[in-house]
């Protein structure tokens, strides 16, 4: 007991020690005129949802099916692709499942509007996240409240590519996540950086839609919007 608890705190000093250098790297990039930051990862333009206009608009062929239906198609449309719950997504994966959304009755409505809020598929946190490494280190946070924020957030920080690259090799670099998003130090940790010139908004949630799990949360908002605007029976 007495060893796992001091490999914990280990991994604890590890994960402080990268934070503090990713704060003060913050600073010093502020200062540092010339230089841009990296972006969170960017929304597609216009053109890039043009199919998906085609899967939603025009009246549907067939009634809309039940959300069981719904959660049967999306996981066999992801499992496809080895994807479950956990898994980051990206946008060139979500694209394809309006269709078969589509195909068996239910034109999502808000669907372009859900795709924007997915990863690019050449986004950083994607590539990361689809090396085995990554895929161990996605599974690992995906148990901690706001992980994906956090993440992302601090990859868009100077040297943040660097620190996730770091944490997803480990070892042990979910416990930064951890610590981060559920102990009271871990919160002291992300007030600091958010407090650094390019920490703005570090604790507050990106809104963007991370992976499988996240996605089937936001497709039920959509469902029972649809259920709800459709014409009561008589």
């Amino acid at each position: 007991m007495l060893e796992l608890q001091r490999d914990w705190w280990q991994a604890i000093g590890r994960a402080i020690a990268i934070a503090g250098a990713a704060l003060a790297a913050s600073f010093a990039w502020a200062e540092a005129p010339g230089e841009s930051l990296c972006p969170l990862s960017s929304f597609a333009d216009a053109s890039d949802t043009s199919l998906l206009v085609l899967a939603t608009s025009g009246p549907a062929k067939r009634p809309l099916p039940s959300f069981a239906e719904v959660e049967q198609i999306v996981a066999a449309h992801f499992s496809k692709a080895e994807l479950e719950g956990d898994t980051v997504i990206s946008k060139g994966q979500v694209k394809p499942m309006f269709y078969a959304l589509a195909k068996a009755g239910w034109r999502v409505e808000d669907a372009e509007e859900i795709y924007k809020l997915v990863p690019d598929d050449d986004s950083f946190l994607v590539q990361q996240m689809r090396s085995t490494d990554g895929v161990s280190f996605a599974r690992d946070v995906a148990q901690f409240p706001g992980a994906w924020d956090t993440i992302d957030r601090l990859a868009a920080m100077p040297f943040g590519h660097n620190t996730i690259r770091a944490l997803v090799r480990g070892p042990d670099g979910y416990k930064m996540i951890e610590y981060i998003t559920t102990t009271p130090g871990g919160a002291n940790m992300a007030a600091m950086l958010s407090q650094a010139p390019t920490g703005r908004d570090f604790m507050a949630p990106t809104g963007k839609i991370y992976t499988v799990s996240m996605l089937m949360e936001r497709l039920k908002q959509s469902y029972a919007a649809a259920k709800a605007s459709q014409p009561q029976a008589t």
